[in-house]
């Protein structure tokens, strides 16, 4: 049969051990040197003015447990990794780690990364990268890829084309300088050749200034060095911009080369000879 005890004062010495089978009520404080062991409850405070180290098996507390320990030391250490149910460290607005939800709320707030890592789909409504944002699948825009700031503006393109087969897909850009040299056989050395390009997916622009030196050879004039081939089913163009030569009316690409010649009105060809000492300043459009 259960009874109550009720006392002022019980001291458990060093070595020793005091066994509760049932409650125990203190209307006071319980201060032990040695070890409590209960089966029932022990309701009021554990502990002396400096409390001693306690060993439980299992806590239970209807109110807070509240640690004083100072900032420096974990107030727990817990050896068992299982997630803990409700726990506020464990959740993300109600998510988990395991599942997370929005980082944010209705109207989200700033976040800052040093790295964003997503192995699937990544939507930004709203985002400012202030140094590179690395992409290795598709970057998709459902608005706005605004690129205006006074630091921004520019597109970077492989070296090498990644074509695409795409056709609202653009993937290159290019621009440089190219020398223009005579493809007529004659092996002239130009007083004078050079050049820019531009190119913009499939399409280019080559522009160049030639200076022809004196020559009396009979050969049709073609100037050479391309920085792109001409497609094969390319619609091509070429026009002269300023020649000394005045029958000299207008260019023509060569199909799959790098050559374009020079021919009259007419479209015969214009020789090196008529174009000695003139200069030519000539432009192709066409596609790669």
């Amino acid at each position: 049969m259960a009874s109550t005890l009720k006392v002022n004062t019980i001291e458990v010495y060093s070595g020793s051990t005091l066994s509760v089978t049932d409650a125990v009520t203190l209307a006071s404080t319980l201060g032990v040197t040695g070890i409590i062991t209960a089966t029932g409850g022990i309701n009021g405070t554990v502990g002396a003015v400096t409390p001693a180290t306690g060993a439980f098996t299992t806590i239970s507390a209807t109110g807070q447990i509240t640690s004083t320990l100072a900032t420096g030391t974990a107030p727990l250490v817990i050896a068992s990794t299982t997630q803990v149910s409700n726990l506020n460290v464990s959740q993300l607005v109600g998510a988990t780690w395991i599942a997370p939800g929005t980082i944010g709320s209705t109207t989200p707030n700033t976040g800052a990364f040093s790295t964003l890592s997503s192995s699937g789909l990544a939507t930004l409504n709203s985002a400012s990268i202030t140094t590179t944002l690395e992409v290795t699948g598709t970057l998709t825009a459902s608005a706005l890829l605004d690129i205006s700031g006074a630091s921004a503006g520019q597109i970077s393109f492989p070296a090498s084309q990644n074509a695409s087969a795409g056709a609202n897909v653009l993937d290159d850009y290019e621009e440089g300088t190219w020398t223009p040299v005579d493809s007529s056989g004659a092996s002239l050395s130009f007083s004078g050749a050079v050049g820019d390009y531009e190119k913009i997916g499939r399409q280019f622009r080559a522009s160049c200034v030639v200076l022809y030196p004196t020559t009396a050879n009979a050969a049709a004039a073609k100037i050479g060095g391309l920085p792109f081939a001409i497609g094969s089913t390319a619609a091509r163009q070429g026009f002269i911009a300023y020649c000394d030569e005045t029958t000299a009316a207008f260019i023509y690409p060569t199909v799959s080369g790098t050559t374009f010649v020079i021919l009259t009105t007419a479209g015969g060809s214009v020789l090196n000879s008529a174009m000695s000492t003139n200069e030519i300043d000539a432009t192709v459009l066409s596609h790669v």
